[in-house]
């Protein structure tokens, strides 16, 4: 059974080299070699003999086209082999697939079988189909346009009027101001915007009378600005302290659109405990300044004044560690000049006592010689 496999296989493999050796004996090249995204042409699709001399020509595939600079003919040699096949079968370009007015397109590739995707730019709005194809005989489809987006008009208000656009329509980055009737006061944003997604960026506002009357006005409290007394919308009021008062609260109140004012009116108290360090009365006033308000002391008739001691600030961390170092520099040249002072008077005293010893001797001697000369005599 194995020898009669071998026997089949040795068989066709005797038949091969004939047919080879018949078409080197005849000059046949055989089925001419296949051309990568390309084919023969039609002429040469059914024929199976191919003699010496034959030349042959090749056509591409729909969507591609040859290579420039190549060959679309191949040539059975003498020696009954094909020639070099140089056809190059490549894909097709479509060159620029359309500029677009207020917008861009995106084409990795602009050859066959891609696509270019087209885009605008913000505030506009695509019309058409988004791509097109390039195909074997260029792009389909058309461009698409890109139109200015649009706003509906903006919503009317009571007691106020709005501008009117420049055009027929509200497009994208035009602006809407609102005003209101005389004896109104407009609350919210003047102005709008028509944004690229075709909606108003802000609410409209309100058109209302707004009026709001002046608070009630503490003791020792007095109003610098705004002295009303009837105040308009964000109309302020500015408050000061009378002397030795502290505020407590904001110096600054605004007319709001429930015509009340915010925050609330400040209240201007004496300074505390908490304000001051420490206080002394005294029958005279006192120039000591308090910590806390610009005057320490307020006098009232009949009355002692009441002056706040502000005590003395202690050294700063930086300024204690400079003195640090100078403080032990003084204290040991204090101490180099004592020892010395003591060192030269010792030795000072020491000459003096020397000095006398010197005279007392000298004396001496010259008692002794006078005696001497006494005597002699």
């Amino acid at each position: 059974m194995r020898d009669r496999e071998n026997w089949g296989m040795s068989e066709s493999l005797i038949l091969a080299l004939m047919a080879i050796w018949v078409a080197r004996v005849t000059g046949d090249c055989g089925k001419p070699p296949q051309l990568e995204n390309g084919d023969l042409s039609n002429d040469f699709r059914s024929v199976t003999s191919f003699p010496v001399g034959t030349r042959v020509s090749y056509t591409c595939y729909v969507g591609y086209v040859f290579r420039e600079g190549t060959s679309k003919f191949l040539t059975c040699g003498h020696d009954s082999v094909w020639g070099p096949l140089r056809a190059v079968c490549e894909p097709r370009s479509c060159g620029n697939p359309g500029e677009i007015s207020n917008g861009y397109y995106e084409a990795g590739e602009t050859t066959f079988g891609h696509k270019a995707i087209f885009h605008c730019e913000a505030g506009y709005r695509l019309v058409g189909r988004h791509y097109r194809m390039c195909q074997a005989d260029g792009w389909d489809g058309q461009v698409p346009t890109c139109e200015i987006v649009t706003c509906d008009d903006p919503e009317p208000i009571s007691n106020g009027k709005i501008s009117s656009p420049s055009g027929d329509t509200w497009q994208y980055g035009m602006i809407a101001t609102y005003s209101c009737l005389d004896e109104y006061t407009l609350i919210g944003e003047q102005d709008i915007s028509c944004t690229s997604s075709g909606k108003w960026n802000k609410v409209p506002p309100l058109c209302k009378v707004v009026s709001c009357q002046r608070p009630p006005r503490s003791e020792n409290i007095d109003i610098v600005s705004g002295f009303g007394p009837t105040y308009k919308y964000r109309d302020t009021i500015t408050y000061r302290c009378a002397r030795g008062y502290v505020m407590v609260g904001s110096r600054i109140i605004e007319c709001s659109a429930d015509n009340t004012f915010v925050p609330s009116p400040p209240i201007c108290k004496l300074p505390t405990s908490s304000t001051t360090p420490s206080a002394t009365s005294s029958t005279t006033p006192s120039a000591t300044s308090s910590t806390t308000s610009p005057e320490s002391a307020v006098t009232k008739p009949g009355t002692a004044v009441t002056t706040a001691v502000t005590p003395i600030p202690k050294a700063d961390g930086q300024i204690a560690k400079i003195l640090g170092p100078i403080g032990g520099c003084v204290a040991v040249c204090i101490i180099a000049c004592v020892i010395w002072y003591l060192l030269m008077k010792k030795k000072k005293k020491k000459k003096r006592h020397t000095t006398f010893e010197k005279v007392a001797m000298n004396t001496e001697t010259e008692q002794i010689q006078v005696k001497s000369n006494v005597a002699d005599n």
